[in-house]
């Protein structure tokens, strides 16, 4: 008999262990599209600018690379914010007619997306943004200051209001499931901890700093991107800003 399993992490366990089965043999595979999408096409979008490039060492980086909790105001301008998308979640070319990203995927499917609650912008206005890496532009969900409700959304950590802009990572689970059935989340998760290496790194590149963040209400994030909780879940949260 195996050790007994305290009641407080059944849960997380029981979940383990039932993802433990391997994905289906045969799939009809059908890209999905969020209920968003269509929504989209009839918000604001700005094109962003071309990402500029710097000459800064992957080894240094991997070196310098720190969690910041403390950032000073700073006006995050169009040609930054294009930077810090594209070589975190851009794509950066074709393989076998898919389009590839700066990070691995399962089954090249991609299902993380990637939404900025911007604070501080010089030509964008306060408001929260999905990106959309395929034709690298922003599109508008909400406009308005949602310092405080960012905050409160992860539990009250003040950090999150005084960071330039907040990166917000979800998953669009049915884009796995249909090919990886109970194991999509786990793939989920592992994914967006790539994505989360590159947030770290561009971030460190740019003379930017940021901190990871998982501890957060679903449902009140999940309202604020107006996403449906069940199919999109969030995974992640960036606060991005300059070091005081």
């Amino acid at each position: 008999m195996g050790e007994k399993i305290p009641r407080k992490y059944y849960f997380s366990r029981a979940y383990h262990q039932a993802s433990s089965l391997p994905p289906p043999k045969q799939v009809e595979f059908l890209h999905y599209l969020p209920p968003w999408r269509s929504r989209c096409l009839k918000r604001p979008h700005y094109s962003l600018p071309k990402p500029s490039k710097t000459q800064a060492s992957l080894f240094d980086l991997l070196i310098q690379r720190r969690s910041f909790r403390h950032f000073r105001s700073y006006l995050f301008s169009q040609e930054e914010l294009s930077t810090l998308l594209y070589y975190i979640a851009g794509v950066r070319g074709e393989r076998h007619g898919i389009p590839r990203r700066m990070y691995p995927s399962a089954g090249a499917l991609y299902p993380l997306e990637l939404y900025v609650i911007l604070h501080c912008g010089r030509e964008l206005d306060s408001g929260v943004y999905h990106y959309h890496c395929h034709s690298h532009d922003l599109c508008l969900v909400a406009k308005g200051d949602f310092r405080l409700t960012i905050a409160q959304a992860a539990l009250s950590q003040e950090f999150l209001a005084s960071a330039s802009l907040v990166l917000v990572v979800t998953a669009v689970l049915p884009r796995l499931e249909q090919k990886y059935g109970e194991r999509s989340y786990r793939y989920a998760l592992l994914e967006a901890g790539h994505l989360g290496q590159n947030v770290y790194l561009v971030s460190q590149a740019l003379g930017f700093a940021t901190c990871s963040v998982g501890a957060f209400l679903d449902e009140a994030l999940s309202e604020l991107l107006q996403v449906d909780v069940m199919t999109e879940p969030p995974l992640y949260l960036f606060p991005v800003g300059k070091i005081p």
